[in-house]
């Protein structure tokens, strides 16, 4: 008798189902790891949108949570930013945070929060999505900068207040950086075709003194790195001193420091690292308001300038340029001198502090070229120095 081996439908139903949820699961799990192991972007943040950033821990100098931004480019190509916002380098500065943003006019030395930068500034200047901006589809990741300690700090520093209490300073800059980066990553690959590290003023610091640590703990595969530098000069005999016994910043860093300009030590550190593997570059305002108020505090112990003591200011950036050209070969300047710092008259041939954060980064105010223009020409292999002869 032939024995008849056909299953009966329900069997063959339940293999189905069976099969069908295996593959389900299989699906669920490529998706997981999809997601939760690799630099995809998240669903729920779409290319060309800023979202914020907001990691555990990352602190203000005032002791508030501290928020950043991100934006996703449709390119694989990644800025790290890093915000200025002065410093504070003893107890008197520490007791003087700025009181608003407007620091041609307020008396404080630093900010401490993110009042008025973060998330107004974000769109503005190289960060604006408008179509003749180059870096438009570029993802961009905001290190705001509230610290007082160039990004670098890693302490909490106790203060008398101006009101006689006792109060801290939250030195928390790298801590803060590197908790940014770390909620950043997965959001990002660790070999971008481009990379730029760019800061103004304080965070033109942290872009020098970090673009290393960048390199080696979170984009060690990029194809090509640039350094971009914003109107970062300040002169100090003491660096050391304060960067130890105030900022507690990492010691490797510390080693660094071999001059009173921090920008010329960092930047031939990384030179002598990198080589040609990293684009040099640097932009100053010929007669710059903000830092030369800074200076002359250093100076003098008096937190004021004026169209008298500029002077000073554009003779030490005249020195760094040099410095600079001879101890990072190749690298390139861009000088500029729009007005005013200030309408008040002993200070209107002040200049303007910083552009790369402002409108003003696409304005042809050298040579017929705007900053922007000639960043992005310097990425693309057009390295050139403008502005050079303002200094005469």
């Amino acid at each position: 008798m032939k024995q008849n081996n056909k299953l009966p439908l329900w069997a063959w139903i339940a293999f189905g189902l069976i099969g069908l949820a295996v593959l389900l699961l299989i699906g669920l799990g490529v998706r997981y790891y999809v997601i939760t192991h690799t630099h995809s972007a998240l669903e729920s943040h779409r290319t060309g949108t800023w979202f914020e950033l907001a990691p555990e821990g990352a602190v203000c100098g005032n002791g508030e949570p501290l928020v950043s931004r991100m934006r996703l480019g449709s390119e694989n190509k990644v800025l790290v930013f890093f915000y200025g916002g002065g410093i504070s380098l003893n107890e008197y500065t520490a007791a003087r945070p700025y009181v608003g943003m407007t620091i041609d006019i307020e008396p404080g030395f630093y900010a401490a929060d993110t009042d008025g930068e973060i998330p107004d500034w974000c769109g503005v200047g190289i960060g604006d999505d408008v179509g003749f901006n180059p870096f438009r589809n570029w993802s961009i990741v905001v290190v705001p900068y509230t610290t007082g300690d160039f990004h670098v700090g890693d302490t909490d520093y106790a203060y008398t207040a101006l009101d006689g209490s006792e109060a801290v300073l939250h030195h928390h800059g790298y801590d803060n950086y590197r908790a940014i980066l770390d909620a950043a990553m997965p959001y990002l690959g660790s070999d971008p075709e481009e990379l730029l590290v760019a800061g103004y003023s304080a965070g033109g610091y942290g872009a020098a003194m970090l673009t290393d640590d960048l390199l080696r703990n979170y984009f060690p595969d990029a194809e090509h790195v640039t350094l971009c530098v914003d109107s970062s000069l300040l002169i100090l005999g003491n660096w050391e001193e304060v960067f130890r016994d105030v900022w507690n910043a990492p010691e490797e860093l510390i080693d660094r420091i071999e001059t009173p300009n921090l920008i010329v030590d960092f930047m031939s550190s990384l030179y002598e690292t990198y080589g040609d593997y990293i684009t040099f570059l640097y932009i100053g305002s010929v007669r710059d308001g903000a830092l030369s108020r800074y200076q002359n505090y250093f100076n003098t112990g008096v937190y004021a300038t004026d169209n008298r003591v500029i002077w000073i200011y554009t003779e030490y950036l005249r020195v760094m340029i040099e410095e600079l050209q001879t101890k990072v070969p190749g690298i390139g300047i861009y000088l500029f001198d729009q007005l005013p710092f200030s309408i008040r008259p002993n200070q209107f041939f002040l200049t303007q502090h910083t552009i790369l954060e402002t409108n003003t980064a696409f304005w042809p105010l050298t040579d017929r070229v705007s900053v922007i223009r000639w960043l992005h020409s310097a990425i693309g292999g057009d390295v050139r120095s403008r502005g050079l002869y303002l200094l005469r």
